[in-house]
């Protein structure tokens, strides 16, 4: 993205940012999703001192791609955790993006 000849940050930029957040009712921000709202990865102050975690559990996505990259396969670590695959991959995910 470009700056304009204000330099600052066109609003096309903001408004993509804005959609990975979700606002309380107090028109504040509440959660965050690194990865979009449609991936199971979200930073939400209330669980992990606002860390990332996977959606409805309190695990750290760095657990499963730590674990994933010593061997461990998706199948093992979606039974182990008791998650969907779909979580096991958006952890993955977010990892290798976040590196």
């Amino acid at each position: 993205y470009e700056l304009n000849v204000t330099k600052q940050f066109s609003l096309e930029f903001i408004e993509l940012f804005f959609k990975k957040i979700d606002f309380g009712s107090n028109a504040l921000a509440a959660r965050l999703w690194p990865i979009g709202k449609k991936k199971s990865i979200v930073c939400d102050p209330k669980f992990q001192f606002g860390l990332p975690i996977i959606e409805g559990t309190n695990i750290q996505p760095e657990t499963i791609y730590t674990m994933h990259k010593s061997g461990d396969s998706k199948s093992f670590l979606s039974r182990t955790f008791e998650i969907s695959l779909s979580k096991i991959n958006h952890a993955i995910l977010y990892c290798e993006k976040a590196a």
